[in-house]
């Protein structure tokens, strides 16, 4: 078996401080503080999807009382009409 190994160095050197290295740093560093308010921005709209649905399940009434968006609302009549037409349609079986 005809094998030959390349001899071929690996050079590790620390990073330069030059012009080079700190665009590097200064991109790195805005690229992370992007992912930081994508997350913050992903947290705060779970946890306000989290907040509405603590008070989907109430009435309509109650929540148009109360001030809920209308979307809200227009989502408890909605889940309201189901559950009357499912009641409904067993009930026809």
């Amino acid at each position: 078996m005809n094998a030959s190994r390349a001899n071929s160095a690996v050079v590790l050197c620390p990073p330069r401080n030059g012009p080079g290295g700190s665009d590097t740093a200064r991109a790195f560093g805005a690229a992370l503080g992007a992912l930081r308010r994508l997350w913050k921005d992903h947290q705060r709209a779970r946890d306000e999807a989290r907040n509405f649905q603590s008070i989907a399940h109430l009435d309509a009434h109650v929540l148009k009382d109360i001030g809920a968006p209308h979307w809200l609302v227009a989502d408890a009549d909605l889940r309201h009409e189901t559950q009357h037409l499912q009641w409904f349609d067993k009930e026809m079986r």
